[in-house]
């Protein structure tokens, strides 16, 4: 769709989905045993992860685990999935480079 790559972390990818900057789309690989389904993740780049935790969960979205701290990605997220099982993520980077 031509959106400019803003961090290309080799199995995800985050473009910039908006000129004026702050709309942002990640998609990442999923695990190498993926069924169609969760062989993909689309992620919401947000910096509201805990808001979003709280909403969703709210709203009855079954969400196995609650948002933590990924060192390897210096990110904090949280997984869920879609009614048709694919899966979600909810992020925000934590890398002071970001």
């Amino acid at each position: 769709m031509g959106f400019p790559l803003r961090l290309d972390q080799e199995t995800c990818r985050i473009v910039e989905t908006s000129q004026e900057g702050g709309g942002l789309l990640g998609y990442c690989a999923g695990g190498q045993n993926s069924s169609p389904a969760d062989g993909l993740i689309i992620t919401l780049v947000t910096t509201s992860v805990d808001e979003w935790y709280e909403y969703l969960s709210g709203c009855g979205v079954n969400i196995p685990e609650p948002p933590k701290l990924n060192q390897k990605y210096k990110i904090y997220h949280f997984f869920f999935t879609d009614p048709d099982g694919h899966k979600l993520e909810i992020q925000e980077f934590r890398d002071p480079a970001w």
